[in-house]
Protein backbone atom coordinates (compact mmCIF):
# COMPACT_ATOMS: atom_id res chain seq x y z
CA UNK A 1 0.00 0.00 0.00
CA UNK A 2 1.33 3.47 -1.14
CA UNK A 3 2.01 6.10 1.87
CA UNK A 4 4.18 8.69 2.50
CA UNK A 5 6.30 6.41 5.16
CA UNK A 6 6.82 3.61 2.22
CA UNK A 7 8.32 6.61 -0.23
CA UNK A 8 10.40 7.89 2.22
CA UNK A 9 11.95 4.48 2.91
CA UNK A 10 12.34 4.10 -1.44
CA UNK A 11 14.77 7.40 -0.80
CA UNK A 12 16.50 6.85 2.07
CA UNK A 13 20.18 6.25 2.19
CA UNK A 14 21.91 4.42 4.45
CA UNK A 15 24.77 6.96 5.02
CA UNK A 16 23.79 9.43 7.89
CA UNK A 17 24.33 13.38 7.34
CA UNK A 18 27.83 12.86 9.32
CA UNK A 19 28.86 10.38 9.08
CA UNK A 20 30.13 9.88 12.84
CA UNK A 21 34.43 10.00 13.11
CA UNK A 22 35.14 13.02 14.14
CA UNK A 23 39.21 14.38 15.15
CA UNK A 24 40.13 13.47 18.72
CA UNK A 25 41.67 16.57 20.53
CA UNK A 26 45.65 17.13 20.10
CA UNK A 27 46.71 15.61 23.29
CA UNK A 28 44.76 12.43 22.90
CA UNK A 29 46.26 12.27 19.17
CA UNK A 30 49.89 13.01 20.01
CA UNK A 31 49.42 10.94 23.33
CA UNK A 32 53.33 9.91 23.65
CA UNK A 33 52.61 7.06 25.09
CA UNK A 34 51.14 5.23 22.02
CA UNK A 35 52.35 1.52 21.18
CA UNK A 36 52.27 0.31 17.57
CA UNK A 37 52.01 -2.79 16.03
CA UNK A 38 55.43 -3.24 14.74
CA UNK A 39 57.16 -2.16 18.09
CA UNK A 40 54.95 -5.21 19.25
CA UNK A 41 55.76 -7.58 16.79
CA UNK A 42 59.33 -7.15 17.30
CA UNK A 43 59.32 -7.79 20.57
CA UNK A 44 56.94 -11.15 19.54
CA UNK A 45 57.79 -12.01 15.88
CA UNK A 46 55.38 -13.46 13.52
CA UNK A 47 55.49 -16.60 10.62
CA UNK A 48 55.61 -14.31 7.25
CA UNK A 49 53.00 -12.30 6.14
CA UNK A 50 50.96 -13.53 3.38
CA UNK A 51 50.48 -11.55 -0.03
CA UNK A 52 46.50 -12.43 0.85
CA UNK A 53 44.69 -13.16 3.49
CA UNK A 54 40.96 -12.55 4.62
CA UNK A 55 39.69 -12.81 8.90
CA UNK A 56 38.20 -16.45 9.06
CA UNK A 57 37.04 -14.65 12.22
CA UNK A 58 35.57 -11.12 11.02
CA UNK A 59 34.47 -12.62 7.42
CA UNK A 60 31.82 -15.31 9.47
CA UNK A 61 30.97 -12.45 12.32
CA UNK A 62 30.11 -10.12 8.35
CA UNK A 63 28.20 -13.23 6.78
CA UNK A 64 26.08 -13.14 10.34
CA UNK A 65 25.50 -9.93 10.84
CA UNK A 66 24.86 -6.84 8.35
CA UNK A 67 25.34 -3.57 9.91
CA UNK A 68 23.21 -0.44 9.48
CA UNK A 69 24.03 2.87 11.32
CA UNK A 70 20.77 4.40 10.12
CA UNK A 71 21.21 7.86 9.73
CA UNK A 72 23.10 7.81 13.46
CA UNK A 73 26.78 9.49 13.43
CA UNK A 74 27.70 5.86 15.38
CA UNK A 75 30.27 4.30 12.95
CA UNK A 76 32.77 4.17 15.66
CA UNK A 77 30.49 2.62 18.27
CA UNK A 78 29.51 0.17 14.62
CA UNK A 79 33.47 -0.69 14.41
CA UNK A 80 33.86 -1.21 18.05
CA UNK A 81 30.81 -3.47 17.74
CA UNK A 82 32.19 -5.76 15.02
CA UNK A 83 35.43 -6.18 16.51
CA UNK A 84 34.28 -6.74 19.77
CA UNK A 85 31.91 -9.44 18.28
CA UNK A 86 35.01 -10.87 15.99
CA UNK A 87 37.14 -11.37 19.06
CA UNK A 88 34.20 -13.34 20.98
CA UNK A 89 33.78 -15.17 18.49
CA UNK A 90 37.68 -16.51 18.38
CA UNK A 91 37.39 -16.82 21.48
CA UNK A 92 34.30 -18.97 22.10
CA UNK A 93 33.30 -20.05 18.65
CA UNK A 94 29.93 -18.17 19.27
CA UNK A 95 28.44 -15.49 16.66
CA UNK A 96 27.28 -12.73 18.81
CA UNK A 97 26.66 -8.98 17.88
CA UNK A 98 27.85 -6.67 20.57
CA UNK A 99 25.03 -3.50 21.04
CA UNK A 100 25.80 -0.31 19.38
CA UNK A 101 23.77 1.90 21.58
CA UNK A 102 25.67 0.42 24.49
CA UNK A 103 29.10 1.20 23.43
CA UNK A 104 27.86 4.70 21.89
CA UNK A 105 26.54 5.20 25.56
CA UNK A 106 29.76 4.54 27.17
CA UNK A 107 31.49 6.88 24.73
CA UNK A 108 29.93 9.81 24.63
CA UNK A 109 28.58 9.26 28.61
CA UNK A 110 31.34 8.14 30.27
CA UNK A 111 34.68 8.95 27.83
CA UNK A 112 34.17 12.33 25.97
CA UNK A 113 31.38 13.67 28.41
CA UNK A 114 29.89 15.80 25.41
CA UNK A 115 26.66 15.19 22.94
CA UNK A 116 28.73 16.23 20.08
CA UNK A 117 26.83 14.11 16.74
CA UNK A 118 30.07 10.82 16.49
CA UNK A 119 33.06 10.35 18.46
CA UNK A 120 36.60 9.50 18.02
CA UNK A 121 38.54 6.74 16.93
CA UNK A 122 40.05 6.00 20.43
CA UNK A 123 37.61 6.02 21.90
CA UNK A 124 36.10 2.81 21.31
CA UNK A 125 38.95 0.67 22.88
CA UNK A 126 38.99 2.28 25.79
CA UNK A 127 35.14 2.03 26.19
CA UNK A 128 35.92 -1.70 25.64
CA UNK A 129 38.61 -2.33 28.23
CA UNK A 130 36.64 -0.21 30.88
CA UNK A 131 32.89 -2.16 30.04
CA UNK A 132 32.92 -4.57 27.37
CA UNK A 133 29.36 -4.36 25.91
CA UNK A 134 26.39 -6.98 26.66
CA UNK A 135 25.14 -8.05 23.62
CA UNK A 136 21.99 -6.68 21.10
CA UNK A 137 20.06 -9.40 22.20
CA UNK A 138 20.55 -8.59 25.61
CA UNK A 139 20.41 -4.41 24.43
CA UNK A 140 18.86 -3.90 21.80
CA UNK A 141 20.19 -0.90 19.53
CA UNK A 142 16.73 1.35 19.38
CA UNK A 143 18.15 3.83 16.01
CA UNK A 144 14.69 5.31 16.35
CA UNK A 145 15.85 7.11 19.24
CA UNK A 146 17.06 10.83 19.01
CA UNK A 147 20.91 11.34 19.54
CA UNK A 148 20.62 12.67 23.15
CA UNK A 149 18.38 9.81 23.97
CA UNK A 150 20.38 7.17 22.19
CA UNK A 151 23.61 8.28 23.86
CA UNK A 152 22.27 8.23 27.64
CA UNK A 153 24.26 5.30 29.70
CA UNK A 154 20.90 5.55 32.07
CA UNK A 155 19.26 3.60 29.96
CA UNK A 156 21.46 0.66 30.32
CA UNK A 157 20.44 -1.75 33.33
CA UNK A 158 22.81 -2.29 36.02
CA UNK A 159 22.39 -6.09 35.41
CA UNK A 160 22.90 -6.24 31.46
CA UNK A 161 26.23 -3.51 32.07
CA UNK A 162 27.59 -6.65 34.71
CA UNK A 163 26.84 -9.28 31.73
CA UNK A 164 28.82 -7.50 29.41
CA UNK A 165 31.76 -6.91 31.46
CA UNK A 166 33.04 -10.36 29.87
CA UNK A 167 33.77 -8.42 26.88
CA UNK A 168 36.36 -6.05 28.66
CA UNK A 169 39.70 -6.09 26.49
CA UNK A 170 43.16 -5.93 28.06
CA UNK A 171 44.32 -3.10 26.14
CA UNK A 172 45.45 -2.01 22.00
CA UNK A 173 47.97 -1.62 19.94
CA UNK A 174 48.23 1.60 17.23
CA UNK A 175 48.24 1.06 13.54
CA UNK A 176 50.14 3.17 11.49
CA UNK A 177 48.50 4.93 8.90
CA UNK A 178 49.63 3.03 5.90
CA UNK A 179 48.68 -0.25 3.91
CA UNK A 180 51.98 -1.65 5.39
CA UNK A 181 51.15 -1.44 8.72
CA UNK A 182 47.07 -2.15 8.56
CA UNK A 183 48.06 -5.19 6.73
CA UNK A 184 50.80 -6.42 9.28
CA UNK A 185 47.73 -5.70 12.09
CA UNK A 186 45.26 -8.00 9.83
CA UNK A 187 48.11 -10.66 9.73
CA UNK A 188 49.27 -10.63 13.52
CA UNK A 189 46.88 -8.63 14.96
CA UNK A 190 44.48 -10.49 17.84
CA UNK A 191 40.61 -11.39 15.87
CA UNK A 192 42.89 -10.49 12.50
CA UNK A 193 40.41 -7.17 12.57
CA UNK A 194 41.51 -4.11 12.45
CA UNK A 195 39.45 -0.65 13.93
CA UNK A 196 40.18 1.74 11.34
CA UNK A 197 39.39 5.16 10.22
CA UNK A 198 39.37 6.85 7.05
CA UNK A 199 38.31 10.52 5.28
CA UNK A 200 36.16 10.25 2.63
CA UNK A 201 33.90 11.55 0.03
CA UNK A 202 30.84 9.47 -1.40
CA UNK A 203 32.49 8.41 -5.31
CA UNK A 204 32.88 4.77 -5.46
CA UNK A 205 30.91 3.97 -1.57
CA UNK A 206 27.92 2.65 -3.48
CA UNK A 207 29.48 0.32 -5.64
CA UNK A 208 32.39 -0.51 -2.72
CA UNK A 209 34.96 0.25 -5.38
CA UNK A 210 36.01 3.12 -2.77
CA UNK A 211 38.04 6.20 -4.87
CA UNK A 212 40.08 8.51 -3.09
CA UNK A 213 38.69 11.82 -1.65
CA UNK A 214 38.28 14.27 -5.21
CA UNK A 215 36.79 17.48 -3.07
CA UNK A 216 37.44 19.23 -0.20
CA UNK A 217 34.07 18.70 1.21
CA UNK A 218 35.70 15.57 3.61
CA UNK A 219 34.00 13.16 6.73
CA UNK A 220 35.40 11.12 8.88
CA UNK A 221 34.53 7.44 9.06
CA UNK A 222 35.68 4.35 11.12
CA UNK A 223 35.28 0.68 9.73
CA UNK A 224 36.53 -2.56 10.38
CA UNK A 225 39.42 -3.44 7.92
CA UNK A 226 39.38 -7.20 7.57
CA UNK A 227 41.60 -8.49 4.21
CA UNK A 228 43.42 -7.73 2.14
CA UNK A 229 45.58 -8.52 -1.39
CA UNK A 230 48.75 -7.29 -3.13
CA UNK A 231 47.53 -4.06 -3.88
CA UNK A 232 44.32 -3.52 -1.89
CA UNK A 233 43.13 -3.18 1.77
CA UNK A 234 39.19 -4.87 2.23
CA UNK A 235 36.67 -3.40 4.86
CA UNK A 236 33.29 -4.20 6.35
CA UNK A 237 30.52 -0.88 6.54
CA UNK A 238 27.45 0.01 8.55
CA UNK A 239 26.04 1.11 5.51
CA UNK A 240 23.09 -1.37 4.69
CA UNK A 241 23.45 -2.18 0.93
CA UNK A 242 26.13 0.04 -0.01
CA UNK A 243 29.25 -2.14 -1.13
CA UNK A 244 30.54 -5.29 -3.08
CA UNK A 245 29.82 -8.79 -2.80
CA UNK A 246 32.87 -10.77 -2.66
CA UNK A 247 33.80 -14.58 -2.56
CA UNK A 248 36.31 -16.60 -0.69
CA UNK A 249 37.91 -19.81 -0.39
CA UNK A 250 39.26 -21.33 2.29
CA UNK A 251 43.00 -21.87 2.66
CA UNK A 252 43.58 -24.90 5.46
CA UNK A 253 46.84 -24.11 7.71
CA UNK A 254 45.81 -27.17 9.94
CA UNK A 255 43.06 -29.60 11.32
CA UNK A 256 41.99 -26.29 13.74
CA UNK A 257 42.89 -23.50 11.65
CA UNK A 258 42.29 -21.74 8.31
CA UNK A 259 41.86 -18.44 6.44
CA UNK A 260 40.32 -16.91 3.12
CA UNK A 261 41.25 -15.89 -0.01
CA UNK A 262 39.30 -14.59 -2.48
CA UNK A 263 37.58 -16.32 -5.72
CA UNK A 264 34.70 -16.01 -7.62
CA UNK A 265 31.10 -17.09 -7.77
CA UNK A 266 31.51 -20.32 -9.34
CA UNK A 267 34.07 -21.79 -6.47
CA UNK A 268 33.76 -20.51 -3.10
CA UNK A 269 32.97 -21.42 0.43
CA UNK A 270 31.17 -18.13 2.06
CA UNK A 271 30.32 -15.25 0.28
CA UNK A 272 30.16 -11.24 2.15
CA UNK A 273 28.32 -8.32 0.68
CA UNK A 274 28.79 -4.41 2.14
CA UNK A 275 32.60 -5.18 1.49
CA UNK A 276 34.49 -1.76 0.47
CA UNK A 277 37.57 -2.52 -1.59
CA UNK A 278 40.23 0.53 -0.99
CA UNK A 279 43.18 0.80 -3.67
CA UNK A 280 46.03 1.35 -4.06
CA UNK A 281 45.50 4.98 -4.27
CA UNK A 282 44.19 5.75 -1.11
CA UNK A 283 47.78 4.66 0.72
CA UNK A 284 47.80 7.91 1.47
CA UNK A 285 48.52 9.56 5.28
CA UNK A 286 45.80 12.52 4.40
CA UNK A 287 43.11 9.72 4.38
CA UNK A 288 43.86 7.07 6.64
CA UNK A 289 43.92 7.67 10.50
CA UNK A 290 46.15 5.46 12.75
CA UNK A 291 43.63 2.47 14.04
CA UNK A 292 44.13 -0.33 16.78
CA UNK A 293 44.22 -3.96 16.63
CA UNK A 294 42.58 -5.00 20.49
CA UNK A 295 44.58 -7.27 23.14
CA UNK A 296 41.92 -9.34 24.82
CA UNK A 297 40.95 -11.17 27.71
CA UNK A 298 39.36 -14.32 28.75
CA UNK A 299 35.50 -13.85 29.32
CA UNK A 300 36.15 -15.53 32.69
CA UNK A 301 39.60 -13.15 33.24
CA UNK A 302 37.08 -10.00 32.46
CA UNK A 303 34.32 -10.63 34.43
CA UNK A 304 36.84 -10.22 37.58
CA UNK A 305 38.30 -7.24 36.25
CA UNK A 306 37.93 -3.70 36.84
CA UNK A 307 40.22 -0.55 36.29
CA UNK A 308 41.95 1.33 38.67
CA UNK A 309 44.24 4.43 39.49
CA UNK A 310 47.00 4.09 41.38
CA UNK A 311 47.39 5.98 44.97
CA UNK A 312 50.61 5.41 46.52
CA UNK A 313 50.39 6.34 50.30
CA UNK A 314 52.77 9.51 51.07
CA UNK A 315 55.33 7.36 52.52
CA UNK A 316 56.32 5.52 48.93
CA UNK A 317 54.96 1.98 51.18
CA UNK A 318 54.20 -0.84 48.87
CA UNK A 319 50.43 -0.62 50.44
CA UNK A 320 48.40 0.08 47.30
CA UNK A 321 45.37 2.15 47.34
CA UNK A 322 42.73 2.50 44.32
CA UNK A 323 39.91 4.87 43.52
CA UNK A 324 36.70 3.65 41.96
CA UNK A 325 34.03 6.42 41.54
CA UNK A 326 35.90 8.51 43.43
CA UNK A 327 35.72 6.34 46.48
CA UNK A 328 39.27 5.40 47.98
CA UNK A 329 39.64 1.72 48.94
CA UNK A 330 43.07 0.04 50.28
CA UNK A 331 43.74 -3.12 48.55
CA UNK A 332 44.83 -5.67 51.05
CA UNK A 333 46.98 -8.80 50.38
CA UNK A 334 49.42 -11.42 51.44
CA UNK A 335 51.90 -10.63 48.47
CA UNK A 336 54.16 -7.19 47.70
CA UNK A 337 53.43 -5.56 44.43
CA UNK A 338 56.80 -6.56 42.70
CA UNK A 339 55.28 -10.67 43.59
CA UNK A 340 52.05 -10.00 42.16
CA UNK A 341 53.75 -8.68 39.00
CA UNK A 342 55.41 -11.95 38.69
CA UNK A 343 52.83 -14.09 39.44
CA UNK A 344 50.49 -12.63 36.93
CA UNK A 345 48.60 -11.41 39.63
CA UNK A 346 47.92 -7.54 38.91
CA UNK A 347 48.24 -6.67 35.06
CA UNK A 348 49.66 -2.78 34.88
CA UNK A 349 48.41 -0.79 31.94
CA UNK A 350 49.78 2.71 31.85
CA UNK A 351 47.82 5.66 29.90
CA UNK A 352 46.80 3.60 26.65
CA UNK A 353 49.73 1.50 26.11
CA UNK A 354 50.27 -2.37 25.77
CA UNK A 355 49.82 -4.32 29.60
CA UNK A 356 53.59 -4.90 30.08
CA UNK A 357 54.45 -7.47 33.45
CA UNK A 358 58.52 -5.80 33.23
CA UNK A 359 58.60 -5.77 36.67
CA UNK A 360 61.10 -3.15 36.99
CA UNK A 361 58.49 -0.32 35.91
CA UNK A 362 56.81 -0.74 39.31
CA UNK A 363 58.56 1.44 41.14
CA UNK A 364 58.68 4.21 38.35
CA UNK A 365 54.59 4.22 38.73
CA UNK A 366 53.13 7.77 38.96
CA UNK A 367 50.25 8.83 40.90
CA UNK A 368 47.17 8.06 39.18
CA UNK A 369 48.73 5.58 36.45
CA UNK A 370 46.29 3.39 35.13
CA UNK A 371 46.25 -0.50 35.90
CA UNK A 372 43.89 -3.73 35.85
CA UNK A 373 43.21 -5.20 38.68
CA UNK A 374 43.02 -9.19 38.29
CA UNK A 375 42.97 -10.69 42.16
CA UNK A 376 43.82 -14.70 41.91
CA UNK A 377 41.28 -16.77 42.66
CA UNK A 378 42.60 -17.36 46.36
CA UNK A 379 43.35 -14.50 47.42
CA UNK A 380 42.06 -12.33 50.27
CA UNK A 381 40.81 -8.90 48.79
CA UNK A 382 39.21 -6.42 51.11
CA UNK A 383 38.34 -3.41 50.37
Amino acid sequence: MFNIKNLSQLFRSPVPRKPGLLRSPTYIANDPRKVYIDEVLSAAPVSERPTEFFSRYAVEHIAKFEYDQDGLGSCVAETGSRVGGVLEYKETGNLYKPSVQAIMAYIKTRIEKNTKEGAWLESSPKSFGNWGAPFEEQFPSEYTLGWSEFIKDVRIPEEIEKIGYKLKTKGYAFTRNNFDSIKDSIWAGEGNVVHGGIMLDRPGWKTGNVKTPTTANLSGHSIPFIGYDKENIYSGNSWKGWGLTIYLKKVIIDSNNYYYIKSNESDFDIQIKGIAKLGEDYNDTKYLFNGFTYIDLPDEVALKTKMYQLIRDPNFTKEVHAVDSEVRHRIVNNFSLKQGADLNHWIWKEGDSIPTMDIQKWDQLKEGAEFLFLPPDYATISF
